[in-house]
């Protein structure tokens, strides 16, 4: 993990290109730690199931100048794809700020303080969402429909490559869902969508301005890092064949949901 003290809460690339009515948002790849984390943490914890190497693995959309929002804190500081209030208990599928890893495993010796929560909130959560909320309002301006994708990965054995979650059919239309689908196959993926994951607050929020087809797209780690089994690790190593390979084929997927974007303007 990193320490620092002055953390960026995200890095944006191109925000004034416009060639493109994309937005991607990439939330759940850092690995930066603030130093108040840092110092109370349970020694042993590991952080696990984080969204691995996404940026690498789609550093041409960044080569081919497409807007993208990368997420260098780590979603265990807290998470932007969560609605920014607190639920009773501690599950980190619906609260921003996990005092559990995702195995259910503790992370704190004591429970953090309303002022630690505050500060994360308004230091990382706001500040994406505030990024993300000005991308989107800009490419609104010049294009009659924007598309915001959020990218994550998964760890576990779902049977399929890549699942495209779209909130049942709430946050895009049913024809960009099909196109997202189609696209995809046609690079010989397996998908399936909504099950188990419908996309999270990213998507359904930003989904809610009819002007905005919003869908995640979550990529299973055995397509892109390695052909194994996952389970309570963090950095796991990468088998550069199988990572090159599924970055061609994701190549060919962007390539031609864009020329698909650019004629439905």
């Amino acid at each position: 993990m990193i320490q620092e003290t002055n953390l960026k809460p995200y890095t944006i690339y191109h925000s004034e290109n416009h060639s493109f009515p994309l937005v991607v948002s990439i939330p759940h790849s850092g690995t930066q730690l603030t130093r108040e984390m840092q110092e109370t943490l349970l020694p042993d914890v590991v952080l696990s199931n984080m969204d691995w190497y996404l940026p690498q693995l789609y550093a041409f959309l960044v080569e081919w100048g497409v807007t993208v929002l990368v997420n260098p804190i780590s979603r265990y500081v807290i998470d932007p794809n969560r609605p920014p209030f607190q639920k009773i208990g501690d599950a980190y599928t619906t609260n921003c700020i996990y005092e559990t890893t995702t195995s259910g495993e503790p992370m704190y010796a004591a429970p953090l303080t309303e002022v630690v929560r505050l500060e994360r909130k308004r230091c990382y959560y706001d500040a994406y969402h505030q990024a993300l909320k000005q991308l989107l309002a800009e490419k609104k301006q010049r294009f009659s429909k924007v598309y915001f994708l959020d990218l994550h990965s998964y760890g576990m054995d779902t049977g399929s490559d890549a699942i495209i979650g779209t909130q049942f059919g709430q946050t895009c239309s049913a024809a960009y869902s099909t196109t997202l689908q189609t696209l995809l196959e046609q690079e010989g993926l397996r998908i399936a969508e909504n099950q188990p994951f419908a996309g999270g607050y990213l998507t359904k929020h930003y989904g809610a301005d009819a002007q905005i087809e919003a869908a995640q797209i979550e990529l299973s780690y055995a397509y892109y890092i390695d052909h194994r089994t996952f389970g309570r690790e963090a950095f796991p190593e990468i088998c550069p064949a199988v990572f090159a390979d599924a970055q061609q084929h994701l190549q060919l997927f962007f390539k031609n949901l864009l020329k698909e974007q650019m004629i439905c303007q």
